[in-house]
């Protein structure tokens, strides 16, 4: 005789899938949105390329004067671009890790009906054993669904400081950059 029905196996199953598909379908939300972000980047950065180089095969003096106002936008640029990286991963680490959270809580609840069922269909002989084993096994769970709640929010502050150390190593070295081609202007 085994311990659970088709039917629970089953709905165990769907519920796994289920869980599965939502955590996925998180972190395909926020690939798409990263996705978009540097698309539309690229597309700007193609436009003003575009619309600069047109007049400046005119005039070769206005290409330095071009140089001169990109160089001083990619400080903001640059800014702007981590704001906006930042809020899509702060945001999808938040949505994954509260799925996590909800789907582990489900998942509790499925195996203690599920223990609880086998528990019902126990023999009176052993009774005892089986309150403690579905005392032990909601407490288990209930330990399992602390733990993970506690590992998804440090794992997003540790996804929050590794993106606030990355925006931060691209502004100074944007700022650097800004700083050394600003450097010959001032000569002159």
């Amino acid at each position: 005789m085994f311990l659970f029905s088709p039917q629970q196996m089953a709905v165990f199953q769907k519920a796994r899938f289920q869980a599965w598909m939502s955590l996925t379908d998180k972190y395909m939300d926020g690939f798409q949105k990263l996705t978009q972000l540097n698309v539309q980047t690229i597309r700007t950065l193609i436009s003003e390329n575009e619309s600069v180089t047109q007049p400046a095969s005119e005039n070769a003096g206005d290409v330095s004067e071009w140089q001169s106002k990109m160089l001083t936008q990619v400080p903001e640029k640059a800014a702007s671009y981590r704001r906006h990286f930042h809020a899509i991963v702060s945001a999808t680490g938040e949505q994954v890790a509260r799925e996590a959270q909800n789907q582990l809580a489900s998942y509790g609840g499925h195996m203690n009906d599920m223990f609880k069922t086998a528990v019902d269909h126990a023999s009176e002989a052993s009774e005892k054993a089986a309150v403690a084993l579905e005392t032990n096994l909601k407490e288990a769970t209930m330990a399992s669904v602390e733990a993970t709640a506690n590992a998804a929010d440090s794992f997003a502050k540790e996804t929050q400081s590794n993106v606030s150390a990355a925006s931060n190593a691209v502004k100074s070295g944007a700022d650097t950059a800004t700083q050394s081609m600003n450097k010959p202007n001032q000569k002159h």
